[in-house]
């Protein structure tokens, strides 16, 4: 018997059995008819040209106190490092699972780590990179991440590169799913299509919390993953942020106080739906359908191994595109090269927004799980700095 800590690899005792396992995304859309007693109902969101974006729908709370809650491990991005073949890769997965498992049991969780039907696969060399499989391989892992019902969160194995390229995949399944139900009879009236459910990750995996946000509507988690959990109060944190309501994640809601800030205090606090992640994920999707908006929203980023001409490149290229006037605000957690005061003082510079520093969040230290695509409010006390407040 496998170790509950380990990954549960499904088995098939037929074709048919693997091909209705396959099609469990199908029937998610074809008979949608179905109650859905796990998830929260989601309302569609749409991001439409100059409206001030909305806070997204969050996904039920990971519950492992009674029965064992299954999370999904997804691959969207880079091969897990020295990991060579799929047996390889299985055998790092069940090793580095075990830590997380007594964290939840620690916070009163039984949990227990999924893979997507046929995963792992072998990692898949290209010309510039070592994905964790092919394109078709790492969207099959991703969509059975987001909508398979049978897990209650997901969480990604590895960043590095590549989610960007399943973003169209993605795109165009949802929209198809969206065009069959309006075909079908009284479709309005049937239960969410796209149930919210809770999903982390960071760095590369970036693109795929705003392509979440801006296509389904749902808000997400920027944190550990399964191949960097962090340091101890970096896992702690991750295991309260899935497994609590926003509004119960910090006391008075705090977020961080005494957070560097860029020039003179604003007047009044700043409110707005928090976007963003990994500063180069930002640049790189900013004005797409992926994430085609920063109207009203707070800009979040962070950022690993960039030299600071690159930074300056990437915000100017950024407020070229509009990001400085529909951004309120800017909040730079973790940076390698330059300090994260000194890029808050760029933002400030360049944009003439309020930027704040010094968030607990991103690469290269403790990375603090934080919701992306929920309302927060940046204060400013007397006494000087920042206080960053979640407004669920």
């Amino acid at each position: 018997m496998r170790p509950r800590s380990q990954p549960v690899q499904r088995s098939w005792s037929s074709v048919s059995e693997r091909r209705r396992a396959d099609a469990f995304f199908d029937d998610l859309v074809g008979d949608a008819r179905r109650p859905s007693e796990a998830h929260e109902a989601l309302a569609e969101h749409q991001v439409a040209g100059a409206a001030v974006l909305q806070a997204g729908a969050v996904g039920p709370a990971v519950d492992g106190t009674v029965n064992i809650a299954r999370i999904g491990l997804v691959s969207p991005s880079g091969a897990l490092s020295g990991a060579t073949t799929a047996t390889a890769v299985l055998a790092e997965i069940n090793r580095m699972t075990p830590r997380f498992v007594a964290d939840y049991r620690a916070a009163g969780h039984t949990v227990a780590f999924d893979l997507a039907p046929g995963e792992p696969s072998a990692p898949h060399a290209s010309a510039s990179y070592s994905f964790a499989g092919t394109d078709a391989q790492r969207f099959a892992s991703l969509k059975w991440g987001l909508f398979d019902p049978a897990t209650q969160a997901a969480m990604a194995i590895r960043g590095g590169h590549g989610a960007m390229r399943l973003l169209d995949e993605l795109g165009t399944t949802i929209a198809a799913a969206r065009f069959a139900r309006a075909m079908l009879p009284f479709g309005g009236l049937m239960p969410p299509l796209f149930p919210a459910k809770r999903i982390v990750g960071y760095s590369d995996v970036t693109a795929v919390l705003l392509a979440v946000y801006s296509l389904l509507g749902w808000a997400s988690l920027h944190g550990p993953m399964l191949s960097s959990p962090g340091d101890a109060a970096s896992r702690t944190a991750l295991v309260r942020a899935m497994t609590l309501a926003p509004s119960a994640l910090y006391p008075g809601n705090i977020v961080q106080a005494n957070l560097g800030l860029a020039g003179a205090a604003p007047p009044a606090p700043i409110r707005g739906v928090l976007l963003g992640g990994n500063l180069s994920l930002v640049d790189a999707l900013y004005g797409s359908q992926y994430f085609p908006s920063l109207q009203g929203a707070i800009l979040f980023v962070e950022e690993i191994d960039e030299e600071g001409r690159k930074i300056d490149r990437m915000l100017e290229a950024l407020k070229q595109r509009g990001a400085a006037t529909q951004a309120v605000a800017v909040v730079v957690g973790r940076t390698s090269s330059l300090a994260s005061n000194v890029v808050a003082q760029l933002f400030r510079d360049s944009w003439g927004v309020p930027c704040v520093s010094g968030l607990t969040a991103g690469h290269g230290g403790t990375n603090l799980a934080l919701w992306i695509g929920l309302e927060y409010e940046l204060q400013f006390p007397a006494a000087g700095g920042a206080t960053l407040v979640l407004r669920p």
